[in-house]
């Protein structure tokens, strides 16, 4: 009868229903059972686990020297500057777009009408192209806040530079490049949200978040705490192979 409810504790709960309806199974009972018994264990076979345990620490440290630490090195190599030349185009675009709007507004029968729907309607659209998906850096954000000010000075009659950005933007009715950044990317996730449930993209959205999955709350917080815990002993593994590879080449040259 033990062994019938160590291995089978959803057929006990189910025979015990049929007396007491209220029985549920409980959530621990929802991850896989272990292969050896505690009995088994407490005989000898906890030698496997730890001959197995060692196996894994040593295919772990070998996959991290050989794949994961030189993956790292790549990606703070190259990845980092894969948006840099868009950024310096945003950049010589922006100072290209004020002049543009000087120009159009110098002869015009409205400057500050002129200027304020060139800019929204013609130089935004081009400045924020792609900001659903793109991440740019806070230096190019700031960037195009001091053009966007500047265009605002000069719509509104050449005001004192030191005025506040909110008093420039209320008389101009725009909004801030981090704001339409934010807005971009919230309407992006809403509309991979409503796709179709054939959608792939949807797919891939949906099911990385654990509510959706219809996985039982107690399953999906125990496995957040596992990834969790593993997590200071990964990175210390990397930090450790990092220093060991930096204190061997300043030792010998490498």
């Amino acid at each position: 009868m033990v062994a019938v409810r160590l291995l089978f504790p959803a057929l006990v709960c189910v025979a015990a229903a049929a007396a007491e309806p209220n029985c549920t199974v409980a959530a621990i009972e929802q991850f896989p059972r272990p292969l050896m018994s505690p009995e088994l264990r407490q005989q000898g076979a906890i030698v496997v686990h730890v001959l197995a345990a060692l196996y894994m620490f040593a295919a772990l440290s070998i996959i991290c020297e050989d794949y994961f630490v030189p993956s790292l090195e790549l990606i703070c190599d190259e990845v980092a500057d894969y948006l840099s030349a868009y950024e310096k185009e945003l950049r010589a675009r922006a100072a290209r777009y004020k002049g543009i709007l000087c120009r159009r507004a110098l002869w015009s029968y409205s400057q500050y009408e002129v200027m304020r729907a060139l800019w929204k309607m013609v130089a935004v659209l081009a400045l924020t192209y792609a900001d659903a998906v793109l991440y740019l850096s806070t230096g190019v954000r700031e960037f195009l806040e001091r053009r966007q000010r500047e265009i605002g000075r000069l719509a509104l009659g050449g005001v004192h530079k030191h005025t506040p950005m909110e008093a420039i933007q209320g008389e101009m009715g725009w909004s801030s490049f981090t704001a339409r950044e934010a807005v971009a990317k919230a309407g992006y996730e809403n509309r991979l949200v409503r796709l179709p449930e054939q959608n792939v993209v949807r797919s891939v959205l949906v099911h990385t978040i654990f509510p959706m999955l219809h996985v039982d709350p107690d399953v999906a917080g125990a496995t957040f705490m596992a990834a969790a815990s593993s997590v200071p002993a990964i990175a210390a593994s990397i930090i450790a192979i990092m220093v060991a590879k930096a204190g061997a080449a300043c030792r010998f040259g490498l």
